[in-house]
Parts: C-alpha cells; structure tokens; sequence
C-alpha cells in the first residue's frame, strides 16, 4: 500500500495594499491576514503623516477660526486677536504639527492598551498587545485616509474647521457649546464605521463572538462619550 505526501503551501498573507483595501471590502478575511502576521508600524506612521499633512495645509483656516473663536469668547477685538495669534505663530506653525503627529502614535498605543487589558482580563480573551494594536492601526488609518478626503475639502469650502460628519449636523452652529451638541457630534460617521470595523477585528483577534466583541467595544465606546461630553462641559468645549 502506498501512501501519498500531502504538502500544504504556505498561505500568502495580504501584502500593504491588500490589506488596505481589503478593509474596505472584506474586514473579515483582512483582519484574518493581521491576526496571522501583525503589523502596525507603517499604517500608523502614514496615519500621523496624513494627519500633520493636513494640519499645515489647512492652517490659515485654523489661524482664522481661533481668531474668530478669541473674538466671540474673549471679547477681543479682530486686532487684538490677530496680534495673539501672531504671538503664538510660532508655535502653531512648527510645533503643533509636531504634536499631531505624535499624538497619533499616543492615542493608538493608549486605546490599544485599553481593549487589551479589558478583553484580555476582565473578558477572558487571548491576544497579544501587538495585534490588538495592529487591528486598531490598521482600522484608523483605513478610515482615517477616507475621513481626510471627505473633511478637508468641507472644511475649504466652508472656510472653517467647524465642519460636522455627525448628528450634530442638524443643529445650528450657535447651539455648538451645548451639551446635545457635544453629545451628537460623538456619533460621527467615521466613527460609526471605526466602531463596527473594530467589533469585527477585535472578534477575530480575541477569538469572541460578534456579540461579546459589539459589547466590549460599544461599552467603552459609550464611557468615552460620557466623559468627554461632561468634560467638554467642564472646560467649555464647543465640540
């Protein structure tokens, strides 16, 4: 009796692109593909390029609305305010993009480090710290490409940074420091599909069912609207 030598190929994992795209089209399979070889570096280091990137070019609008915004809220005049500015140009032109750009790569780590000590400890998941920060670089730099293509022509055409993707949208601009504005602005469209792209990854990742991945991520999704909204409240935040 003879027998036969079954070899089995090794599976290709998505390359850059694939994987990019494939969040778009099959997050599933692609976060698959990450859960098998996890990578996090390069989505995240082109995610703070974009966001800086976008920072400097839509400065002056940024310069004009804190203008605006000292005038309103400090009762300065359009003078004084642009003399402010002019004091703080410095700062704004060099280190603030800096300061974005880094402050991607704290977000991700901290947000990462949340779902893994709360899926892993209190929900009795199984995932490397790497991957769950993969599944988390890979979702923001996948919608956050689409979200700076929608936004900054929005914010050009309106000639403000004050541009809403969210249910606050249906409100006037004067009702911005109040707290259903606060509150309506955290259900964004970019963040709706952050969030389900994160329920299918993390269910991958974690081994979870889809359920107990919606419940992870929808709960501390909704602790983080109710701080910031009561935060934005304490300090005057408008949005």
């Amino acid at each position: 009796m003879s027998e036969e030598m079954v070899v089995t190929a090794p599976q290709r994992e998505k390359n850059f692109f694939e994987r990019w795209f494939g969040l778009y089209f099959s997050p599933s399979e692609t976060f698959a593909s990450i859960d098998r070889k996890p990578d996090w570096v390069l989505p995240l280091a082109l995610l703070s390029v974009i966001s800086a990137l976008a920072f400097v070019f839509l400065m002056p609008i940024i310069r004009e609305s804190q203008i605006q915004a000292m005038i309103n809220q400090r009762g300065m005049s359009y003078e004084q305010a642009t003399a402010a500015m002019e004091r703080a140009g410095i700062f704004l032109k060099f280190f603030t993009p800096v300061i974005t750009l880094l402050g991607v790569w704290v977000v991700a780590f901290a947000i990462a480090g949340v779902f893994f000590v709360v899926n892993n400890y209190v929900l009795g998941g199984e995932a490397s710290y790497k991957k769950v920060l993969s599944v988390y670089s890979w979702t923001a730099f996948a919608v956050g490409v689409v979200a700076t293509i929608v936004r900054v022509p929005l914010i050009m055409a309106k000639g403000s940074i004050y541009v809403q993707t969210s249910l606050a949208a249906f409100l006037s601009e004067d009702q911005r420091g109040q707290i259903l504005y606060r509150l309506l602005s955290k259900f964004d469209l970019f963040t709706i599909w952050m969030v389900i792209l994160l329920i299918i990854g993390f269910g991958v990742t974690f081994r979870f069912s889809r359920g107990k991945s919606a419940a992870s991520v929808l709960t501390l999704w909704g602790i983080y609207i109710v701080f910031s909204v009561l935060l934005g409240g304490l300090f005057g935040g408008a949005h």
